[in-house]
C-alpha cells in the first residue's frame, strides 16, 4: 500500500509488507527532507521477522534494514514519553536538521498493528564499511565496551545477579569458573575505556564542541544513559580519499581522517540511546 500524506506529514508508512500508522510525522518529515531520506525508505528494505533482542538492558527488539542504512527498534513507554513531547521534538528536529550534531537522526515513529510502536533511525556509521578496525560503545564509565576488534565481533557476555557461580568466581579471582567469552568481554571493556583515539587538534576541538552542545541538550530535558558510537576504519593504502568521499552522507556525522605514526585512520562518531530519563545526566569525554 503506498504512503498517504497530509499537510502535517505521512499518515501511513509502508514498512516491509506492513502498512503502519505514523506518530507525529509532522516533525520527522522535516528530518527526512533535509537528510535526503525518501518516504519509502523502509518499504523494500525491512523485515519484521528479523527483529531480535538488541542486547540492551531494556530488552527492546530491533533489526537493521537490508541496505544497512537504518535501524528499527521497539519504542517502549518510557522512551516514547521522552521522545514524543512536543517541546522536545521541536528542539530535537531543529538540532539534527541543522547538521552540526553527533545525535543520530530519527526518521519516523510508527505503529505496527500487533507489535506496537517502533522508532526508525539512521545508522550513525556508513553502511558500506563491513570491516571495522575498532567499533566502540562508550559512556566514559565502566560500561564502555568493544563491539568489534580488528574486524571480529566481540560477543557480549554479561554477568547477571542470578548467575551466582560466575559472580563468586569473579569476586574471588577464581578465573577457572569464568567462561572464555566472559573473560574476553571484560578485557574488551577495559580496553574500550583506555584505548586512545587519534585525531588532529582541529578535529578534537570540533568533536568536543558538538559533544558539549549535545550533552547540554540532553541535560536540559533530563536525559541520561546515552552512548557514543565510535567507529575506526583503516582504508587500504591509497584509498583514504576515496573512503572519505564515499562516506559523505546526511545520515551520519562527517568522517575524520588522521595520520599517526604511519597509521592512517578514518573516524566516525555518533550518539545513540538518548531517550532514558533519570535524575542524573551523564557526562562524556574523548
Amino acid at each position: 500500500m503506498p504512503e498517504t500524506r497530509n499537510a502535517a506529514g505521512l499518515e501511513r508508512l509502508t514498512v516491509g509488507n506492513m502498512d503502519c500508522r505514523t506518530v507525529k510525522d509532522a516533525h520527522f518529515k522535516l528530518i527526512r527532507q533535509v537528510s535526503g531520506i525518501p518516504d519509502d525508505f523502509l518499504s523494500d528494505t525491512f523485515d519484521f521477522g528479523k527483529l531480535s533482542s538488541g542486547g540492551g538492558k531494556g530488552g527492546d527488539v530491533m533489526a537493521r534494514s537490508s541496505d544497512g542504512k537504518y535501524f528499527v527498534k521497539q519504542l517502549n513507554d518510557g522512551d516514547a514519553h521522552s521522545l514524543l513531547r512536543d517541546e522536545f521534538l521541536s528542539e530535537y528536529v531543529r538540532l539534527v536538521s541543522g547538521g552540526s550534531t553527533l545525535i543520530c537522526k530519527i526518521a519516523a515513529v510508527f505503529e505496527h498493528a500487533t507489535l506496537g510502536r517502533f522508532i526508525a533511525m539512521a545508522n550513525c556509521l556508513p553502511a558500506y564499511i563491513n570491516s571495522w578496525s575498532g567499533l566502540y560503545d562508550l559512556k566514559g564509565s565502566a560500561d564502555d565496551k568493544i563491539l568489534i576488534e580488528d574486524g571480529v565481533q566481540v560477543p557480549e557476555a554479561h554477568k547477571r545477579f542470578w548467575n551466582i557461580d560466575l559472580v563468586v568466581c569473579e569476586a574471588t579471582g577464581c578465573n577457572k569458573g569464568v567462561p572464555f567469552a566472559r573473560k574476553q568481554y571484560v578485557k574488551g571493556k577495559g580496553q574500550a575505556y583506555d584505548t586512545p583515539i587519534y585525531v588532529t587538534k582541529e578535529q578534537k576541538a570540533y568533536i568536543l564542541k558538538l559533544m558539549q552542545q549535545d550533552v547540554a541538550f540532553f541535560t536540559r530535558f533530563g536525559l541520561m544513559d546515552y552512548s557514543m558510537i565510535v567507529g575506526v576504519y583503516r582504508p587500504p593504502p591509497g584509498f583514504t580519499q576515496q573512503a572519505l568521499e564515499h562516506s559523505i552522507s546526511h545520515l551520519h556525522s562527517i568522517p575524520h581522517a588522521s595520520h599517526y605514526k604511519g597509521d592512517m585512520t578514518v573516524l566516525f562518531v555518533g550518539i545513540i540511546d538518548f531517550l532514558q530519563v533519570g535524575p542524573i545526566c551523564e557526562d562524556s569525554s574523548i
